[in-house]
Order: structure tokens, then C-alpha cells, then sequence
């Protein structure tokens, strides 16, 4: 664990004045463009993470072709002082990034500061205000606090931002997507509409007229639209999006991948039969317990909450199962699988909190209401699986 961590400690000024200094760069390049965004190269051309174009979405990796509709985001997406990242959505382990809080319930800025620049080091992405970020808990002002902090930090390191901005209210949803795009990030991430159980018709409809209001905004403010990555999650929202749901909303070109954690058997092959042949459509599992053997399985990689306490052990895990290093990638996710328990011993993002308060990563475990800081009957199970896993002595 210190391995990982260790790396370039105390490189807050520099990164604080590369974020500087790549704000600036891309205002360069928009007057000499006199343009909406700056140019940046193709996903599909770059190989940010992976190669996308090659990977195709069938039971393995092939050079399948993208199909129609799917040449996207040839350009930054973002206007004013955030844009110009050049970051990319691609492949790996995404961290699902908490939000720290002081004892009060204040963001901790400084401490978001520091878990910012460990990822930017140590994971392939940052997923930030999802539900491991206790989004629905926070402001618009912190919401936006949060977003700048991320953007400026993890952008110059070419580590992709990834915002949740998806709720059950349609409006709600367009209005802090549109606000992510504004604000320079690489992608969101939507949940399905939670609590009001939509069929699958009307969950297409949603995430099309998303898609289709985030395409026409940008197109007006002369700028490439932020890719949406869908978010499957049955056991927090009550619905289930089908695999030829997800088949269907993959033709739009503003719609970029799939977060499934469902954790259902035979999930991963449903869904490359299903999307066979529209290449450069990113499925990421959400399941921590999963994600070794889903990657294994021709799976692009996690959005993880395991990766905030053992950022560098999941990418390379990932890493090993995607380059078909069976053997390693399953001795790497034996070490983890304590973690991927324990983590998930109570309602995430409780246990990892506590985690990441025990590592000193974070002054407090505090969370707000309605969630609580961990029991301290759990503590014990969630301090051995540290241990067990070499996070702490």
C-alpha cells in the first residue's frame, strides 16, 4: 500500500500550478481558435486507457467497426476557464470518490484535495457526487466546489472527471449535467430515475431526451457534448435497465457506456450479444466483488469503491485482467476481496469513510443525514480487512 501511495508526495503546489498553467493553455487556445472549445485528438485515435475503437463489445476484444452515430468527442467539452482538459473517458478502474466532511458536516476541502491528487497518481478515473459521494446530501455550491477541485486537479494528469448528475427528476438531471459540461468534466454518470420504477419504454425516453437536450445545448455553445455513461443499479433504484434498453440508447452518439450493477449472473454476456457490433461503447461493472472476473471476461473496467482505499491495487488488478493476465489479476483481487466484504458490511459509503478516517486520509468519518458513521460494532470487521489486505499495519 505505501507503494502506491507514496509517489510524488508533496506535489500540491505543482499540481496546483499545472492546473493553473492548463487553464490557461486552453484560453490560449480558444482565442486562436475563436472558437467554442479547444481541439483535442479522438478517443478512438488517442488509446486513453484502452483503444476503444478496437475494443468492440462482443465476448472478446476486436477491431469491430464503431458503426454510425458513434465518431464521438472529437473536441473538450466545456466552455470558459474549465475547458481544455483533454482527458478522456476510457478504460480501467474508476475511483467512486467520497465526499470528506469535517466533525460540522462542512466539506473538507483539504482533504478532497488530497484524495484528488492520490487518484490522479494511482486510479484511471475519478467518478465524483455519485452515490459513494453523497451527492444528493450536498449544495449546488458545494456540488460546484467539488466539481473545480476535481477538474483542476485530475485534468493536467490526464485522469478522466466523471460527474453524477442523474436523479428521478428530469429537469434536475439536465440541469447539473449541463452544469458538469460547463464545468469542464470528461463524462457523467446517470442513474436510472430511482424510486418511481419507470418501464424500460420510458427509461429509453429519459436517457434519449437527456442525450439528445445535452447535444442541442452543446451544439449552441459551439462545443462537443459531455458523454453520458448510463447507471444500472436495480437494488438502490427499482428498476432494472435491460440489457436491449441499453442496446437501443447505444446508437445515440452522446451516450457513451454502461455502469451495471445489477451483480446478476450472465449480465456481462447479455449485454456484448446485445451490443455486438457497435464499437466504442465502454461497460464498466459497479460490483467491486465482480470486477476482476467481468474485466476478465472482455469488460472495460470498474467504477470502484474498493479503488478509494486501494487505488493502485485495483488499477493494476484491472489492468492484468484486461492484458488477459489471469493469474495475476486474480491473486491481486484475493488480497482485495476483504475489502470488497467489509466495504459493503452496511450502506455504502458508511464502511469506506470509516476506512479511509482509520487510514488518515480523512480527519472525520463524519456523513450526513440520513446516513451515520459507522457503528462501532462494524468497526472491527471493517479494521481487519485493512489489516488483512496490507492497508494498515
Amino acid at each position: 500500500f505505501a507503494r502506491h501511495f507514496s509517489a510524488n508526495e508533496g506535489m500540491g503546489t505543482g499540481r496546483a500550478f499545472s492546473a493553473r498553467l492548463g487553464r490557461w493553455m486552453g484560453a490560449v487556445a480558444l482565442c486562436l481558435l475563436g472558437q467554442g472549445f479547444a481541439w483535442a485528438p479522438d478517443l478512438r485515435q488517442t488509446g486513453w486507457g484502452c483503444d476503444v475503437a478496437r475494443l468492440g463489445v462482443g465476448r472478446t476484444a476486436s477491431s469491430a467497426s464503431a458503426g454510425p452515430g458513434h465518431a464521438r468527442w472529437s473536441a473538450v467539452a466545456g466552455s470558459g476557464d474549465e475547458a481544455g482538459s483533454g482527458a478522456r473517458l476510457g478504460c480501467g478502474s474508476y475511483v467512486a470518490l467520497v465526499t470528506p466532511m469535517h466533525e460540522s458536516g462542512k466539506v473538507d476541502m483539504d482533504a478532497l484535495q488530497e484524495l484528488l491528487e492520490l487518484h490522479a497518481r494511482n486510479s484511471d478515473g475519478v467518478v465524483a457526487l455519485g452515490t459513494t459521494g453523497e451527492a444528493a446530501a450536498l449544495t449546488t455550491e458545494e456540488r460546484d466546489q467539488v466539481i473545480r477541485a476535481a477538474v483542476a486537479t485530475c485534468a493536467p494528469a490526464g485522469v478522466p472527471v466523471v460527474i453524477g448528475t442523474g436523479s428521478n427528476n428530469f429537469d434536475s438531471t439536465l440541469e447539473m449535467t449541463l452544469r458538469a459540461m460547463e464545468l469542464g468534466a470528461a463524462g457523467v454518470l446517470v442513474v436510472t430515475p430511482y424510486y418511481v420504477k419507470p418501464p424500460q419504454r420510458c427509461l429509453s425516453a429519459h436517457f434519449t431526451r437527456l442525450a439528445d437536450a445535452v447535444t442541442e445545448t452543446a451544439q449552441a455553445q459551439g462545443c462537443d457534448p459531455i458523454p453520458i455513461v448510463l447507471y444500472n443499479v436495480p437494488g438502490r433504484t427499482g428498476c432494472d435497465l435491460k440489457p436491449e434498453t441499453v442496446a437501443e440508447l447505444a446508437e445515440h452518439p452522446g451516450i457513451a457506456g454502461l455502469k451495471e450493477a445489477s451483480g446478476l449472473e450472465g449480465r456481462l454476456s447479455d449485454l456484448q450479444d446485445t451490443l455486438a457490433g457497435k464499437g466504442g461503447f465502454i461497460l464498466y461493472s459497479g460490483e467491486d466483488s465482480q470486477a476482476c472476473e467481468w474485466s476478465l471476461e472482455g469488460g472495460h473496467g470498474v467504477i470502484s469503491v474498493t479503488a478509494n482505499v486501494a487505488p493502485g491495487t485495483m488499477r493494476d488488478m484491472i489492468q492484468a485482467a484486461r492484458d488477459g493476465r489471469a493469474e495475476a489479476a486474480k491473486s491481486l483481487d484475493a488480497q482485495l476481496q476483504p475489502l470488497h466484504e467489509s466495504l459493503f458490511c452496511t450502506s455504502n459509503p458508511i464502511p469506506v469513510k470509516w476506512a479511509l478516517h482509520r487510514m488518515g486520509h480523512m480527519k472525520s468519518s463524519t456523513l450526513r443525514l440520513p446516513l451515520m458513521s459507522l457503528e462501532e460494532e462494524l468497526q472491527p470487521q471493517v479494521e481487519n480487512a485493512l489489516k488483512d489486505s496490507g492497508m494498515i499495519g
